[in-house]
């Protein structure tokens, strides 16, 4: 409508004096979406902003006296934000959700108890659906709620529960088309899991009959959304199993293999394709924790950790490769205290350590698979007692690499992060002058190293880092201007282009809340 009037203006004027057109605004594409105090002191509003510094929009709208904005996400599609907020009325947290490039925000929750608030939501994957958690019936007993971005009535999918019962977590199947819940929905304190529809029916308890005080502990959905994995003391009172079930509540089986006394699983994951699972547990000996690889039929039970040194086991970090070709674990195997990083085929035949000798004392702290998982980025002090720093290596053992800088005496490296496409590693670090974190960007070999932060303040500096999906450029919150203030910036790969693209804040403010870059 705007370029028809202006093009018919342009005509009414052209007999007089002819008129060139205004230059239309380029449309707004917001990339990341964040909470901070920008308008008034003490309210945390909801806004989104593109990476360059070139465009801030406020979508909260219009908060009631005394609201706020307590959490958001993103929608998988980029389309929608939702946000949970005491927008029309003080004290009394709904659900809203908006589109990612502004506009008015609509209620998706119904309405609230006297006492009730929206206490968790989860986007569906499709992005057409959220479930949230509230006391919305009832005052302090937390249901599960269906509500579609259009602002319908949602529907209640929990199902009854008894007196006092609770729902203490829940997931969507990646395919969206089924919800899992835990819930103590049948007996007092006796956590059980659940399946449902989005619209509310087909209500199917999904674990077998629970020996006296057992609960389910954890869940999770395979890739394909057909079966579910939970662990569970269902069997023996505090003797923590895995089991799988299909969606509809059939073929139950327990797939983790027979415990010595007194073990347990403690954790597991699907592979990427959900033809295995990776479990760790104290199966073949008591308080030794292991890696084993299972099929979904619980047959094929293979160990994929090495043998342990007395005193040695898996430490924290267990997870498969994107292609599901390998498996990454933490563990002092060879020197009970020295924990280094090993990766195993699933078949448990071919077993690597993929971290140098460790000085005495040193150790691995964290560590990620590359997205396509042919390389493994690591941060410990592997070289030097208390010096962390940050290093690659091939899943083979091959070419390890320290990618971080010399550090200054006290110097050490923070979060480091992948880029999109594993070409690149960010990093923090007091890598100039202790205490004062900045942000670097290098090759996965280690060259072309960069700090990619502009200069901070004195007292200033990095606190977070995230890459957006496209990885030309990168996010990092700091303290860059003021100290106290914490605010979004974004800079280019080699360092130029760095702009603050969350705008001017009120006086007094302490900056950015939350952040999320999608």
């Amino acid at each position: 409508m705007q370029l028809r009037h202006l093009r018919l203006a342009g005509v009414a004027l052209l007999l007089a004096a002819p008129a060139r057109p205004s230059p239309l605004l380029a449309p707004f594409k917001p990339g990341l979406a964040f909470v901070a105090e920008k308008s008034t002191l003490g309210v945390a509003e909801l806004y989104a902003a593109d990476l360059e510094g070139t465009q801030t929009v406020k979508l909260s709208g219009t908060l009631v006296t005394g609201g706020n904005v307590t959490n958001f996400a993103i929608s998988p599609n980029r389309k929608l934000v939702a946000f949970v907020a005491d927008k029309d009325h003080d004290e009394i947290f709904e659900l809203y959700v908006v589109p990612f490039t502004g506009g008015e925000p609509t209620k998706v929750s119904g309405d609230l108890v006297v006492g009730g608030d929206i206490d968790a939501f989860l986007w569906a994957p499709d992005g057409k659906r959220i479930v949230y958690r509230a006391d919305q019936d009832e005052n302090d007993i937390d249901e599960l709620y269906v509500a579609t971005v259009d602002g319908q009535p949602p529907v209640k999918v929990s199902g009854p529960l008894i007196d006092s019962g609770q729902v203490t977590a829940f997931s969507w199947a990646p395919n969206s088309k089924r919800l899992a819940f835990r819930a103590d929905a049948n007996d007092p304190g006796v956590n059980e899991l659940f399946a449902v529809d989005p619209d509310g029916s087909d209500r199917t308890t999904l674990n077998g009959p629970l020996v006296a005080d057992g609960d389910v502990i954890s869940f999770s959905w395979s890739p394909k959304s057909t079966e579910v994995l939970y662990r569970a003391d269902e069997e023996t009172d505090e003797t923590a199993e895995l089991f799988v079930v299909r969606a509809d509540g059939t073929h139950h089986r327990k797939v983790s293999g027979p415990l010595v006394a007194g073990g347990d699983v403690s954790g597991s994951h699907w592979s990427p394709n959900g033809t295995r699972i990776l479990y760790v547990a104290d199966q073949d000996t008591d308080e030794v924790l292991e890696a084993y690889v299972v099929r979904p039929d619980g047959t094929h039970n293979v160990k994929v950790s090495g043998p342990m040194v007395t005193g040695g086991d898996i430490v924290s970090i267990f997870e498969w490769s994107s292609n599901g070709s390998r498996i990454l674990y933490r563990a002092d195997q060879e020197v009970d205290g020295a924990n280094g990083l090993w990766v195993s085929t699933p078949d448990g035949k071919k077993n690597v350590r993929v971290t140098p000798d460790l000085v005495p004392g040193g150790s691995v702290s964290n560590a990620d698979w590359s997205p396509k998982g042919t390389k493994i980025q690591y941060r410990g002090d592997p070289e030097s007692v208390d010096v962390i720093e940050g290093f690659t290596v091939r899943q083979d053992g091959k070419q390890h690499t320290k990618i971080s800088g010399a550090l200054v005496m006290g110097g050490d490296v923070g979060i480091v992060h992948w880029s999109p496409n594993g070409q690149r590693v960010s990093y923090l670090a007091d890598q100039d002058t202790d205490g004062v974190s900045e942000l670097w960007v290098v090759r996965h070999d280690g060259k072309g190293r960069t700090k990619v932060s502009a200069p901070q303040v004195a007292g200033g500096k990095v606190f977070t880092t995230s890459w957006p999906r496209t990885g030309s450029r990168i996010v990092y919150t700091a303290e860059q201007q003021t100290v106290g203030v914490r605010e979004i910036y974004t800079s280019k790969l080699d360092g130029t282009g760095n702009v603050k693209v969350s705008g001017s804040l009120v006086g007094g403010s302490t900056g950015m809340m939350f952040l999320e870059v999608p």
